[in-house]
C-alpha cells in the first residue's frame, strides 16, 4: 500500500480520530523537520545546526568575525545537504504525479530530517579516535571531527582545510545509495561511514507518520575539502590565527580608495 488510505486501513486505525488526525497531518508533509526558532522548541534536537550568536538579530553587539565563518561554513554544508536531500525527494514526488499517485511523506526517500552537525573544528591529521555516532533515537549526532581512524586519514594541510559533517535522518533504506550520491557527486564530500538500524512500525498511526516503506534511523559521517586557493582568501584574520593558517594577505581596503 503507497496511499494514506491504505496505510491507515492496514494499521487497522481507521475509526481512531488521533490515528486519523496524524494521517491527516501527514498529506500534507513532505519531509518532517524540527524548527530551531519554535518559541517552545520539543524535546527533539533542532534539525539544522545554527550558530547562536547569530540567533538574535536585534541586539546591538555584533557576533564575531569567527562566529560569522562558521555559520557561514555550516551553512553552505547544510545547504548542501538539503539541496540533496530535495533533489531525491522531488524525483519520488515526480513519479508519483506520473503515476497518479498521492505525494507525501509516506512515499518520500527521506521522510525526516533528525540532525545536521558540523565538527566544531578543522579537523587535524592526528586527535582522538573515532567514535561513530550511533543510529537510532531522536538525539542530534555530533561529528568526530578527528582523522585518525577514518579509511580516507584525511586532515588539514597547508593546501586544504577539512570538516567532518554528520546527517542524522529517517528514510527509506532502499534510497540510501541515491541519497549518497547526490550529495557526494561533483562535490568534496567524502562517506566516511554508515549505519543504520530499523525504525520500529508505527502501529498506533500517531505523531509522525513514515507510511509503510522500510524505513530506518540512518547515520551518515562525510568529510568535506575546503580548498585553501578559494576559501581563504574569505577566512577572517583571527580564524587564521587560530588555526595556524597561511591566508593570503588582505588589500587595505582605505588605501586603495585613496589610490583610485
Amino acid at each position: 500500500p503507497r496511499t494514506p488510505a491504505d496505510v491507515l486501513t492496514k494499521a487497522g486505525a481507521k475509526h481512531d480520530p488521533t490515528a486519523r488526525a496524524s494521517i491527516a497531518a501527514a498529506l500534507g508533509i513532505r519531509c518532517y523537520a524540527v524548527n530551531f526558532f519554535e518559541d517552545k522548541p520539543p524535546a527533539k534536537a533542532a534539525s539544522l545546526e545554527f550558530i547562536m550568536a547569530m540567533k538574535d538579530t536585534s541586539t546591538l553587539e555584533a557576533p564575531s568575525p569567527a562566529d560569522c565563518w562558521r555559520a557561514q561554513v555550516t551553512y553552505w554544508i547544510q545547504k548542501d545537504v538539503v539541496d540533496a536531500i530535495n533533489a531525491v525527494n522531488q524525483e519520488a514526488a515526480d513519479a508519483a504525479r506520473t503515476a497518479g499517485a498521492d505525494i507525501w511523506v509516506g512515499i518520500m526517500p527521506v521522510k525526516d530530517v533528525i540532525s545536521i552537525r558540523t565538527s566544531p573544528d578543522y579537523v587535524e591529521p592526528g586527535g582522538d579516535l573515532y567514535a561513530p555516532a550511533p543510529a537510532g533515537g531522536y538525539n542530534f549526532a555530533l561529528a568526530p571531527g578527528s582523522a585518525a581512524s577514518v579509511f580516507t586519514g584525511t586532515g588539514s594541510g597547508p593546501s586544504f582545510d577539512v570538516l567532518q559533517f554528520t546527517v542524522k535522518l529517517v528514510m527509506d533504506q532502499r534510497d540510501i545509495p541515491l541519497f549518497v550520491e547526490k550529495l557526494a557527486n561533483n562535490s568534496f564530500h567524502t562517506l566516511l561511514r554508515a549505519s543504520y538500524k530499523a525504525v520500529p512500525p508505527n502501529k498506533n498511526m500517531v505523531d509522525k507518520v513514515y507510511g509503510p516503506e522500510p524505513a530506518v534511523n540512518v547515520v551518515f559521517d562525510f568529510e568535506t575539502v575546503m580548498l585553501g586557493e578559494v576559501f581563504r582568501a574569505l577566512m577572517p584574520d583571527e580564524v587564521c590565527e587560530k588555526y595556524e593558517i597561511k591566508c593570503p594577505e588582505r588589500k587595505d581596503a582605505e588605501k586603495d580608495e585613496e589610490e583610485e
